[in-house]
């Protein structure tokens, strides 16, 4: 997966968040999109590439999480990995729908790309050398890249761990993918585009 997301959220919240979504409380819907929206984005993105329509499967795939909150079984697979196929199946069935099929038809250059981007997706994050390039970042930007994309923490998680304001960590975090696309603008396009999707989604 592009990016390496592996998350792994902390037992409290874990289960605050669980605890949320069972219990249908409107901020926890928030708080997830908070912390996981930009991760959900980047999968749905490598399946849909029409950026108008990833933004709207996005949206439904909250709204499914939400619907879908109290039957969601920890003892199943981790919330993450439950959300992440919500996302997938949800991008899959517009791409497969006959209105998105139509769109493409309209215009044969993006018809190529959505085939190119399917074809290619699972071959990515092998090709990126993700830790290496955070590896070269400044210090800053590094420990907090490497602890919320290669670690799974959450961004509040990562202001308890490093003792630092959540508001710095947004802006270091923004800071390191800048850094970070400006390399993959080199080393691979496309993946350098997903990132500054990402810049823009925290902003």
């Amino acid at each position: 997966m592009i990016l390496g997301y592996l998350f792994m959220p902390s037992v409290s919240t874990y289960d605050t968040y669980i605890a949320g979504l069972k219990a249908k409380d409107r901020s926890c819907i928030v708080d997830l999109y908070d912390d996981y929206g930009s991760a959900l984005y980047g999968v749905i993105r490598r399946i849909v590439t029409r950026e108008e329509v990833a933004k709207e499967v996005l949206q439904d795939t909250f709204l499914k999480i939400w619907q879908r909150g109290d039957t969601y079984d920890p003892n199943q697979g981790r919330l993450f990995t439950w959300m992440m196929r919500i996302a997938r199946n949800t991008a899959l069935n517009r791409i497969d729908s006959k209105a998105y099929r139509q769109m493409l038809l309209r215009d044969s250059d993006e018809t190529s790309e959505i085939q190119t981007s399917l074809s290619s997706s699972t071959t990515h994050a092998e090709n990126t050398d993700l830790p290496e390039h955070i590896g070269r970042l400044e210090t800053k930007y590094e420990e907090v890249i490497r602890l919320i994309y290669l670690q799974g923490y959450t961004h509040k998680e990562v202001s308890d761990h490093l003792g630092l304001p959540l508001g710095t960590v947004k802006s270091r975090v923004k800071g390191g993918l800048r850094r970070l696309r400006e390399v993959y603008s080199y080393v691979s396009p496309s993946v350098s585009a997903i990132i500054g999707l990402l810049i823009i989604i925290l902003t």
